[in-house]
């Protein structure tokens, strides 16, 4: 076989078109790897976005079953806290501090201390907010509505219940004092009134005391003694006494009057008349016999 045409001019061309060829198919190989390097690239970043979505949906979940966890065990401490309180309140003591209504229409309220728990307060100890005024019976009976006092009802209480500390206090006892007298200026309603002894209307009471396990309590109580400023009463005793000798000095009355004017009669009858009622009844009876001669020259 001859190779004289393969010659320069043959073989030139022939190694450019091989090495076109050659990078054609480079060029082809690198666009198809660069796209499917693009492809696992987005691939991967899918597949990790939906990772990450999954953890974070998952970490929600998790995070979610905490939150419902430490709630469950919160409501849990809530009730055994209450169940606590509840079988507590069963059986502790418990002070109460209130006014008793008045027994008349011009009666001072009466303070009660009382225990009405169900077991015995120990160390009680009861105090005033503010400090209650000094007590007076001459105020007290220049201020109020008529109440005549011989001591200051004011020191009573202060005398019972002030610097003194009551060892024990058994469920069900009640200690009462005289505490508000009514003002002679009161107005009914008033929440602003001050007492006739000078206490005022937001006058509160706080008691310490401690259970039989030594744990300590302290509770304040606003009194309000206008929420008694109403009431109202039925004739007392004193007054349908006093209404029924009215009405037998009444009947007396009219008996004593029917029997002076029947006495008369009686001695008019039975007795002769004196000098000057023999001239009293001569008078009157010249009296009646002018009018009636005046009326029968009026009808004639």
């Amino acid at each position: 076989m001859s190779w004289d045409w393969l010659t320069a001019e043959w073989v030139i061309p022939a190694a450019n078109i091989g090495t076109f060829l050659v990078a054609l198919c480079t060029a082809v190989t690198a666009v198809i790897s660069i796209r499917q390097a693009k492809k696992m690239i987005e691939q991967n970043e899918v597949q990790r976005t939906q990772d990450f979505a999954q953890m974070v949906k998952s970490q929600e979940r998790q995070e979610e079953k905490n939150r419902l966890t430490a709630e469950s065990v919160k409501q849990q401490a809530i009730s055994a806290q209450l169940q606590r309180e509840s079988l507590d309140r069963a059986t502790r003591p418990i002070m109460s501090v209130r006014l008793l209504p008045p027994a008349g229409p011009k009666y001072p309220l009466e303070l009660e201390v009382s225990n009405v728990g169900r077991s015995t307060a120990f160390r009680v100890g009861v105090s005033f907010d503010p400090p209650l005024p000094e007590g007076s019976k001459e105020k007290l009976n220049e201020k109020s509505d008529g109440l005549e006092a011989s001591v200051s009802l004011l020191e009573i209480t202060k005398r019972i219940f002030v610097g003194v500390q009551f060892e024990t206090w058994v469920p069900g006892q009640s200690v009462t004092s005289p505490f508000w007298t009514n003002s002679r200026d009161y107005d009914v309603g008033d929440w602003q009134a001050v007492s006739a002894e000078g206490v005022p209307s937001d006058q509160s009471v706080v008691v310490r005391y401690l259970d039989d396990r030594g744990y300590q309590y302290e509770e304040k109580f606003a009194l309000h003694p206008a929420i008694w400023s109403g009431r109202m009463f039925p004739d007392v005793d004193e007054k349908k006494q006093r209404r029924a000798i009215e009405k037998l000095s009444d009947s007396i009355d009219k008996y004593g009057e029917a029997f002076v004017k029947d006495f008369t009669k009686f001695l008019d009858r039975t007795t002769q008349p004196t000098e000057e009622e023999k001239r009293r009844k001569k008078a009157l009876a010249e009296k009646f016999e002018r009018i009636r001669r005046r009326e029968m020259r009026r009808e004639s």
